[in-house]
């Protein structure tokens, strides 16, 4: 069953980080996130946060790169030390005045995670698209 939740995030991960909407040519990619959010990219994102490490392989796998995350990303290899880290863990405190002043220009995070759905839910409010993902079955 991971298998399938892993290859179904992949995809659309592989979706969000290679398609262009058709039907406005201002928007790199549209789609609808986990809390029922509407983000909107205007282009390919080059500065990426990514706040649960999980999501960050998926990330990484489906050939984008991370740029800010949390240590637990760096502890299981899945980037190199020289990240920006905003949680000294696994994404239960972001320091949310280092996020911001990495101007990230897309954030990844769980809706599992309070903090992280608190602070994406913050950006998007300020105009940086963060997308929330939850992640328990094949139709997730």
């Amino acid at each position: 069953m991971k298998k399938y939740l892993l290859l179904l995030l992949i995809f659309i991960l592989t979706m969000i980080l290679g398609c262009q909407t058709p039907n406005d040519a201002n928007i790199y990619y549209k789609f609808i996130d986990s809390s029922n959010t509407e983000i909107m990219l205007k282009e390919k994102p080059k500065n990426v946060a990514v706040l649960f490490s999980s999501f960050v392989e998926i990330y990484n796998l489906a050939g984008g790169k991370t740029n800010i995350t949390v240590k637990e990303s760096v502890e299981r290899g899945l980037v190199g030390e020289n990240v920006i880290l905003v949680d000294d863990g696994a994404g239960k405190t972001i320091n949310n005045e280092i996020l911001i002043a990495s101007n990230p220009d897309f954030v990844i995070g769980s809706l599992d995670i309070t903090e992280q759905a608190k602070t994406c839910k913050q950006l998007n409010q300020l105009g940086i698209p963060s997308a929330l993902f939850r992640v328990e079955s094949f139709e997730d």
